[in-house]
């Protein structure tokens, strides 16, 4: 089991310190003060990960910062199209064309397309290479990717995950 500690400036005998085991089992963060324990939180996998993240770009990691600015061009995800709920644009993909300081800054032009629409969250995702799928295929493609995001946290299996795809693209 890995730990990693962080020491105080102020008193060497106040820590942090985060352990686990790396098979996707909860991260556990322990923080004492004085040398006594004073509390313990348990994080989710993908929480722990956001937090650390969240570390580094406060303690001004440029590596980071930079692996993690979107940029028109790149290719990406609408992971939220508007504020007030989902829609069928949601888990559909394409190019970043311009990023904008509003309450929906993303324009995807949508692959296989002419296409576009402004979202409010996007995350990038791989580029796709000469071999990706056409604009049929990337829109099922799309509706896989949602029917997973909306199955997250149930129990459920390939067989579910197809069924809501087919009911999110109209089948």
């Amino acid at each position: 089991m890995a730990t990693h500690t962080a020491t105080c400036n102020s008193g060497r005998s106040d820590t942090i310190s985060a352990s686990g085991n790396g098979d996707g089992d909860d991260v556990r963060l322990i923080a004492s003060q004085s040398g006594e324990f004073k509390l313990d939180v348990f994080l989710a996998p993908e929480k722990a990960i956001e937090f650390a993240r969240g570390i580094l770009e406060l303690a001004g990691d440029p590596v980071t910062a930079e692996a993690r600015a979107l940029r028109v061009g790149d290719r990406v995800e609408i992971t939220t199209y508007r504020e007030w709920g989902s829609s069928g644009f949601d888990g559909r993909t394409g190019r970043l064309l311009e990023i904008d300081n509003d309450s929906t800054p993303y324009m995807v032009q949508f692959d296989g397309g002419e296409d576009w629409e402004w979202a409010t969250e996007v995350r990038r995702i791989p580029d796709v290479t000469t071999t990706s799928p056409g604009p049929a295929e990337s829109q099922r493609e799309s509706f896989v990717v949602r029917a997973k995001q909306l199955l997250d946290g149930t129990t459920h299996d390939g067989y579910d995950v197809v069924k809501m795809a087919a009911f999110l693209a109209g089948e």
